[in-house]
Parts: C-alpha cells; sequence; structure tokens
C-alpha cells in the first residue's frame, strides 16, 4: 500500500519539479535576448576599433546567468537554475552559455574584415542607430587613405553633370537641335547614370547643398564637407573650362540666369523652393523608412527633369551652387550668382526641417551609408 501511493507522489513531484524548470527556462530566455542586444552592441564597437581591453571588461562583468537545461531536473529548482561550473571559463567561446540544441551565435570578437552576420543585423534593426553609433559604424568612410578616392569621385560627378547641363545651352546655341526638353532631361539621367554608378565610392552628392544637408542632418560628418564642396566647384569648373575649349563661349557657357522679366529675387525664391524639393527627394529616398535602395537614384533624377521642365524657363533650375559657379567663374561675370547659392542652401536648411518632422532626427544607418558611400579598401580592390 505504501508503494502504491509513493508512485503517483513521485510523478506529481516530478511534473511539478518539470513546471517550474519550464517558467525559469522561460524566464532564461528573456535574459538570453537582452544579452544579445548588449552583444550586438558590443560587436559594433568592435568593428570600429574599440579597445579589446574594454570590451573583455564589459564581457567579464556582463556574464550570463545561464542555467543548464534538462540535465538536473530531478534535483530541483534550485539545483537546475545554478550557473554551469564551466560557463565562466567557456566565456569566449560560449559568450551566451547556450548548450548545443540553442541557436549558435557570431563571436563578438569577429574580425574586422569578415562579412556582418546575420544576427547583428538583425539587432540593428531592431535597435536602430543613434547619431553617435553611426558614425563609428562606418569604419571605411572613416579612413582618411580613402579621401582621395571619395574626392576624385566628386569631381568626376560633378563634372560629367555640369557638362550635361551647361552643355546643353551651349550646344543650342552653336549646333541646335537640343531644345529645352533635352536641356533638362540631360542633367536628370547625368544624375540618375553617376549615381548608380559610383553612389557607393563618395555618395554622389555632387552638389554643396546636399553635403551641407547631409551634415546638418548628422548623415555625414562636418569636417568633410569643405573637401567635398571643394571638389564639386573643381569639376564644375573643369567642365566649362571644357566648353570653352571646345564650343566658345556661347550662351555664356550655359550659365544659370533669370528668365525674362524675372527678377533675382523671384529667381532666389524659386531656387529656394525647387531645392527644398530636391533636397527633401535625396533624404527621404536615402532613408530607411522608404528603403528603395538603389531605386533612390530614380526619384532624385525625375525630380531634377520635372523641376527643370517648368521651372527652367523661369530661373533656370540650377538647385545647385556647383552648377551655377562653374560657368560664372570660367565667364568671368558674377552678377546673377548669388540667387542661385543663397537659394539652394537656405532650401536645404528648409528640406532639414521638414525632413525632421517627417522621420525624427537624422544619424540613421541606411541614410548615413547613403550619404558616405561605402568605399573598398584600396588592399581588396573592388
Amino acid at each position: 500500500m505504501r508503494h502504491a501511493h509513493q508512485v503517483p507522489d513521485s510523478h506529481q513531484d516530478r511534473d511539478r519539479r518539470l513546471q517550474d524548470l519550464s517558467r525559469h527556462n522561460y524566464s532564461q530566455d528573456h535574459e538570453v535576448q537582452g544579452l544579445r542586444l548588449h552583444r550586438s552592441r558590443m560587436r559594433r564597437q568592435d568593428r570600429a576599433g574599440g579597445s579589446a581591453s574594454h570590451i573583455q571588461r564589459i564581457q567579464h562583468t556582463q556574464q550570463p546567468r545561464t542555467a543548464t537545461r534538462g540535465r538536473h531536473h530531478l534535483h530541483g529548482v534550485a539545483e537546475a537554475a545554478r550557473p554551469h561550473p564551466h560557463a565562466v571559463q567557456d566565456i569566449h567561446h560560449n559568450p551566451l552559455g547556450l548548450d548545443s540544441r540553442a541557436r549558435p551565435m557570431v563571436s563578438a570578437h569577429r574580425a574586422p574584415d569578415a562579412p556582418a552576420s546575420p544576427v547583428a543585423d538583425r539587432h540593428d534593426d531592431v535597435l536602430g542607430e543613434t547619431p553617435e553609433g553611426s558614425k563609428h559604424r562606418h569604419t571605411a568612410f572613416a579612413d582618411d587613405s580613402l579621401e582621395g578616392r571619395r574626392l576624385f569621385a566628386e569631381v568626376l560627378g560633378t563634372f560629367l553633370l555640369v557638362l550635361a547641363a551647361a552643355g546643353g545651352p551651349v550646344v543650342e546655341a552653336t549646333q541646335g537641335g537640343v531644345g529645352p526638353v533635352a536641356s533638362v532631361t540631360a542633367p536628370g539621367l547625368t544624375v540618375l547614370a553617376v549615381i548608380l554608378f559610383m553612389g557607393k565610392v563618395s555618395g554622389a552628392h555632387l552638389n554643396p547643398a546636399v553635403s551641407i544637408a547631409f551634415a546638418l542632418r548628422r548623415d555625414f560628418p562636418w569636417r568633410r564637407v569643405p573637401g567635398y564642396a571643394a571638389a564639386q566647384l573643381t569639376g564644375a569648373s573643369l567642365a566649362c573650362l571644357t566648353l570653352q575649349l571646345l564650343l566658345g563661349d556661347a550662351a555664356h557657357l550655359g550659365a544659370s540666369r533669370p528668365g525674362t522679366g524675372i527678377t533675382d529675387v523671384q529667381a532666389f525664391v524659386l531656387e529656394t523652393i525647387l531645392t527644398t524639393g530636391l533636397i527633401s527627394t535625396i533624404l527621404g529616398t536615402a532613408s530607411k523608412a522608404q528603403n528603395v535602395g538603389p531605386l533612390s537614384a530614380l526619384g532624385v533624377s525625375a525630380y531634377i527633369v520635372l523641376a527643370g521642365l517648368w521651372a527652367g524657363p523661369v530661373s533656370g533650375a540650377s538647385m545647385n551652387p556647383a552648377r551655377s559657379f562653374g560657368p560664372d567663374l570660367v565667364h568671368g561675370t558674377f552678377t546673377h550668382f548669388w540667387p542661385y547659392t543663397a537659394g539652394p542652401l537656405l532650401g536645404a536648411i528648409a528640406a532639414i526641417g521638414i525632413a525632421s518632422v517627417l522621420r525624427g532626427p537624422g544619424g540613421g544607418h541606411t541614410a548615413s551609408t547613403a550619404a558616405q558611400g561605402t568605399p573598398l579598401n584600396h588592399r581588396h580592390g573592388v
């Protein structure tokens, strides 16, 4: 009789212990998830070249409170919840203390040249990116040895853009057959091509107002803005020098001028409005909210063409101080230059305010990558 009563009591005790252990493991899973988020932050700091000793010190202070699952369930919940004796010793090989049945985790000490892990990418999507963290993420952009490559890309891209934008009126004046539609379509298609073939190198700003807007948005470091602006002005000037050597000074080398009966103030107001729309399009398509990737080039180029179609006869639809600077410098006159500098800069500031209302503060990973590009190290090539 005694034995008959002991058997159901033993099963009840075992079921109770298993239920308690299941609840404990459920709470432990939440601890593991929290620790994974912490490890992802440490992984980003490690990739950015953070101090190895600092990371190791944080690892030892954040050791996981992991229980051995399923091995000692007959010894009670308290025994099962006790940390494994080898958890501390194996912290670098198994940072989460998970057994072989758990999901594997990529080591936090991954080599800088190793590809990013899917686990890290998922946690980056959950955590987002702070303005402070974005500058540590883009280690390739922080490499000053690649600055020459980025500046060359801006010179080349702006050269091609201004060659098409200023070349249309010049060719129309000397050879004919271009027409106003082709004159505004050519720069838009050039921007599309430039973004697609070298946007990853420098971000393909091609416009000082764009560089300033990205910096105000905290997607681009301020210390690189002067170099980018100088490269863009240089590319624009070289394009106009090329046009002068080939076709002469026809049509003022395609200089930006107000239309017939339009004052400089009117041109300034229109350029401000047009640039606000252009920068808003650039910032919007570069953000993670839209997540359009390479299709952002289509949005930007389409806006340039549409703005030129209706506003070209009024102000020229420059929206770019570099595009207006090149012809004025080579032709030697800056009579109407101020509306095409002040207007785009003011429009960039207005676009930053609009972006803040629509999407909050900047500095996100996706927008920073679009603004800065991801140039490959010269040791690896392209």
